[in-house]
C-alpha cells in the first residue's frame, strides 16, 4: 500500500530527518552479508528458495500485514458472553496470513528437513 504523501513542510518547521518510503524490496539480494554467510555455513542447495523468500518477505504488503500483527496482538478469550470458559486466543488475520506466508516458503520446518550443513 503506498502511502501517502507526507506533508514535510509545516508551518512551524520542515521535516527532514526521517527516511524516505522504500516499498518493495529484496531481503536476499539486498543483504550482501547474509549472502555470504548463507554461502559459509550452508551447502548452497537452498539459494533458490532463500531468494523466492526474500522477495516474498520484503514486499510492501509483507510489512503492512507485519504491522498490523504488531499492533493487534493476540487477545485471549476466556469466557463466552454466558460465562463458559473458552480459553482461547484470538490473533488478528494479518497474523494467520504471516504464517502462511512462512509455511508457503517451508520456514517452519526447514531446519528438520534439510540435514547437512548449516
Amino acid at each position: 500500500m503506498l502511502p501517502r504523501i507526507p506533508t514535510a513542510s509545516l508551518p512551524t518547521h520542515e521535516v527532514f530527518n526521517t527516511p524516505p518510503y522504500i516499498g518493495d524490496q529484496d531481503l536476499w539480494a539486498g543483504d550482501a552479508a547474509l549472502r555470504d554467510w548463507f554461502g559459509r555455513l550452508g551447502d548452497g542447495s537452498a539459494a533458490g528458495r532463500m531468494a523466492a523468500a526474500g522477495k516474498a518477505f520484503g514486499a510492501d504488503q509483507t510489512f503492512e500485514l507485519a504491522n498490523l500483527a504488531n499492533r493487534h496482538g493476540p487477545e485471549l478469550r476466556a469466557f463466552d458472553r454466558y460465562g463458559m470458559r473458552l480459553d482461547q486466543v484470538a490473533f488478528h488475520p494479518a497474523y494467520h496470513d504471516l504464517m502462511r506466508l512462512a509455511v508457503a516458503h517451508r520456514v517452519h520446518n526447514f531446519a528438520w528437513r534439510h540435514e547437512g550443513r548449516g
